[in-house]
């Protein structure tokens, strides 16, 4: 799946962890969400949920990066496993999408995290 979106955002409470990626802030467009907890034992597992019911579920990240404008993300799993969302936003934003993505998803490589952070 490949969507490009124009809004992007990272959200924390507790043990709780979210970055939304949605083409319209109104909710009325593609969008990917990726959420995950840390209260209970999760098996390494991100929640997943997106426009594509093909991606919504539970699952363990087999990769993932993260640049300026882009994030991949590798599902394990065969079928619909790749996600790749393209997006613009500003330093302060991706810096803390980058964060969020970092806690939930210890594999990610984050590429050019330095220019913007």
């Amino acid at each position: 799946m490949k969507i490009q979106v124009d809004h992007v955002s990272a959200a924390e409470s507790g043990d709780y962890f979210q970055v939304l990626f949605e083409a319209q802030e109104d909710g009325n467009g593609a969008f990917v969400l990726i959420q995950r907890q840390f209260e209970d034992a999760d098996r390494g597992h991100c929640y997943i949920e997106a426009h594509d019911e093909n991606y919504i579920g539970h699952f363990r990240v087999r990769r993932a990066s993260l640049t300026r404008d882009r994030f991949l993300l590798e599902l394990q799993r065969s079928q619909a496993a790749e996600v790749e969302v393209t997006f613009k936003t500003t330093d302060q934003n991706y810096c803390d999408v980058a964060r969020v993505l970092q806690i939930m998803i210890p594999c990610l490589e984050v590429l050019d995290a330095k220019d913007a952070c």
